[in-house]
């Protein structure tokens, strides 16, 4: 089977039109996860007032409210999507900011806690008991 516009392609072309098939690829991939989660929490969203009717509670079940909830749960399903995407990039674009205010994980627990004046005792410890034993 040939294809006519790839047999007048150099190999330069190829990668690229190969590449631009693997970003396609990934992006529809990508593209379907958001709509699949996307499409549960819809249906998990609708089923909140059929379930809160089936539980007893005084709420008019339509088609109309069931559809309400579904969408309101898509929306801000993808309002914290937008949000939690902004919060990545600012976090990836301010990492320098970051690395340079933290404290120095470098240096030992003593020095961080402001005991590092004090000089370290070495000397053996005497048991005060059994020297009162021995008197």
């Amino acid at each position: 089977m040939d294809l006519p516009f790839l047999v007048g392609l150099s190999n330069m072309d190829m990668l690229i039109v190969l590449g631009a098939a693997v970003v396609f690829l990934v992006m529809a991939y990508m593209i379907f996860k958001q709509l699949m989660k996307a499409f549960v929490i819809g249906l998990i969203s609708a089923a909140i007032p059929v379930a809160l009717y089936l539980m007893g509670f005084d709420i008019g079940l339509s088609v109309q409210t069931v559809i309400w909830f579904g969408l309101a749960g898509i929306a801000t399903y993808f309002v914290y999507d937008v949000v939690n995407g902004w919060v990545t990039i600012l976090r990836i674009v301010t990492w320098p900011v970051r690395r340079l205010l933290r404290k120095p994980a470098s240096l030992p627990k003593q020095v961080l806690k402001g005991k590092a004046d004090k000089p370290m005792d070495f000397s053996p410890k005497v048991q005060e008991e059994d020297d009162e034993e021995n008197v």
